[in-house]
């Protein structure tokens, strides 16, 4: 299924860019594509540093920068759309520039790994104890579906681990 879609998009590309063509001329498909791919990962570098910049901020919160992770691989995945020459991948790269289509994303591509997940018979190991697939995807050992509500997460802020007396910097004196 995968091999056919890879060899559907540059077909689906090229009439695409065919049909633009018959409208605005074939120079001006040249040059809306051409710019299109100069500017593209002009736009996803600028997206790129804001959820750099969360990412950081999270971190030294001490929380892990989950969503700003899956960001940054939607936006990175926006960046190769972009760069691609075609009108198709070029709707879906700015697309994904638009944080509210990133977070549709994020939650459907969280659906499927739980499903994946579950299908897949995997142990996973949530705070120190050992959970089966159908646990990790929110279905408690009585069968009883658990939500993020009747289970908050707790977090706790770790204090930082002091640096070894030989990796500390001299003392001013």
């Amino acid at each position: 299924m995968s091999a056919l879609f890879v060899l559907l998009i540059p077909i689906v590309e090229v009439w695409t860019a065919i049909q633009v063509a018959h409208h605005i001329g074939w120079l001006a498909t040249i040059a809306l594509l051409i710019v299109t791919s100069a500017f593209g990962p002009a736009l996803v570098r600028r997206q790129g540093t804001g959820v750099w910049r969360r990412a950081r901020q999270r971190l030294e919160d001490g929380e892990v920068p989950g969503r700003e992770a899956i960001d940054g691989v939607l936006l990175l995945i926006a960046g190769g759309l972009l760069t691609f020459p075609g009108f198709i991948t070029a709707v879906l790269g700015l697309l994904l520039l638009l944080a509210p289509v990133r977070a549709v994303v994020r939650r459907g591509s969280g659906a499927w790994l739980a499903r994946k997940v579950r299908n897949s018979g995997v142990t996973v190991r949530v705070n120190g104890l050992q959970r089966g697939a159908s646990d990790a995807s929110g279905v408690d050992p009585g069968g009883r579906v658990t939500t993020a509500e009747s289970h908050p997460v707790e977090h706790r802020h770790a204090p930082r681990p002091a640096l070894p007396e030989s990796d500390r910097p001299p003392a001013e004196g």
